[in-house]
């Protein structure tokens, strides 16, 4: 048997402990869990993905080449002042 010790933030720990307890597990009992489907997997047990954002900016790009919410197109600077003012 042996013993990892790791650091997390101690909300972090407070979440999770709080969600092992309403399933019946102990927060080392969890880890040997994930450990355990980690091998299984052969790697992390769930998808790892780039932060939401990036889609985000993706959908805009693509709704900007489709010109859906685009912003009125101005003649001159002088209708944009004017738009502006209105």
């Amino acid at each position: 048997m042996s013993t990892i010790t790791f650091k997390v933030d101690d909300k972090v720990k407070l979440q999770a402990q709080d969600i092992f307890d309403q399933i019946g597990l102990s927060f080392s009992g969890a880890l040997v869990v994930f450990l355990k489907s980690c091998i299984i997997n052969k790697g992390i047990p769930f998808e790892l993905k780039v932060p939401a954002t990036k889609d985000i900016v993706l959908e805009r790009i693509e709704e900007a080449e489709q010109e859906e919410n685009l912003s009125p197109r101005y003649k001159d600077m002088k209708d944009l002042v004017e738009a502006l003012n209105a």
